[in-house]
């Protein structure tokens, strides 16, 4: 069976591509002028594709089953989620896995869900209409629930606009963009594809796969665009009086991949030269360190290991990450850190 990439078949996808590139050489060959107003274009659009999700409100609430926790969901506008394109369709929304997080006063459980951003423009927190904003926390609640086989309470608050997200924005737009080893595999082959045929500059290949996607899908599911006109008063589904709780909000295809949470421990303790922090991470079946992909700062510690484990922690104190070490240990399959304090 062939190898598809968000529903698309690779090997298709690929050729396509390599049409694509062809057909750039040329124009870079026999229009100049016109290959660098192309290229200027995708460069523009490009920065504007590859822009990470923006916090836009915080809704505080109560996870009741399986387990009783606070729960956070951070409303997040991402410029890659599309809009409605009529009053009748969905809303499309990207979501993410629920995590258990603990920062220096409690711990809590974590969420994240991502809109485009005329839809939290409309009705977000700034909306003119109240019932809109609290359906569309509602519907966001809903699309939880289904995903994450939870059970939420819809009683809940806004935090201040001072917090506009709950826990690291650096955690919550990568937790957005983690891709799967296959994904990385076929970014590879394109990598190699500009090897040959020279590069499309900064987003090009963003772009270059939403040519591609649209290519694939055909003209039985054209994406023709909606009149400017219409775009600026986008009407929620809900709105309408025939339309049904179950289709109001449509989840998209993302990359994102729902990972395990490791086994860790974490401690002060006292050394020779101070305090640090020690945080010991058991991950099985991992057998290098090449596998990991582990970024500290003053105040956290985010640890990936594509397609099995992710973990992000929040110190119980700054620490100089300058200073930081990791070690990696075969024999048990857990990976050491240990993070001095700050001055």
């Amino acid at each position: 069976m062939a190898e598809t990439m968000g529903g698309y078949n690779k090997d298709d996808l690929l050729k396509q591509a390599q049409n694509i590139w062809t057909m750039l050489d040329d124009m870079a060959a026999n229009n100049p002028q016109g290959y660098k107003q192309f290229m200027d274009k995708q460069m523009k659009e490009g920065k504007q594709a590859l822009a990470p999700p923006n916090p836009h409100m915080v809704v505080k609430t109560t996870m009741l089953k399986p387990e009783k926790d606070e729960l956070y969901i951070n409303f997040c506008s991402w410029a890659k989620v599309p809009g409605p394109k009529t009053p009748d369709d969905a809303v499309p929304v990207i979501g993410v896995p629920i995590e258990q997080m603990e920062d220096r006063i409690d711990r809590y459980r974590m969420t994240s869900v991502s809109f485009n951003p005329q839809v939290l423009d409309k009705y977000g927190r700034d909306s003119s209409n109240l019932t809109d904003r609290d359906t569309l926390i509602n519907l966001a609640m809903d699309y939880i629930e289904d995903q994450q086989k939870v059970k939420v309470s819809r009683r809940y608050t806004i935090l201040d606009r001072d917090t506009p997200h709950k826990g690291c924005l650096k955690h919550i737009q990568k937790s957005f963009t983690s891709k799967n080893k296959d994904d990385k595999e076929f970014e590879s082959n394109l990598e190699n594809l500009e090897k040959s045929f020279g590069p499309l500059g900064h987003g090009g290949k963003d772009k270059l796969m939403e040519a591609l996607a649209n290519i694939s899908v055909g003209d039985s599911q054209s994406n023709s665009s909606i009149p400017k006109s219409d775009q600026s008063q986008i009407k929620m589904p809900f709105e309408e009086k025939t339309a049904t709780r179950s289709n109001l909000i449509e989840e998209i295809a993302s990359d994102v991949v729902f990972l395990r949470k490791p086994e860790y421990s974490m401690e002060t303790v006292d050394v020779d030269s101070g305090k640090c922090v020690q945080v010991k991470i058991s991950l099985p079946e991992v057998t290098s360190v090449q596998e990991c992909e582990l970024e500290i700062s003053q105040d956290d510690v985010t640890l990936l290991v594509p397609d099995r484990f992710e973990l992000h922690l929040q110190l119980p104190h700054p620490v100089d990450e300058e200073r930081a070490t990791a070690k990696f240990n075969k024999k048990h399959s857990s990976l050491n850190i240990t993070m001095p304090w700050s001055q």
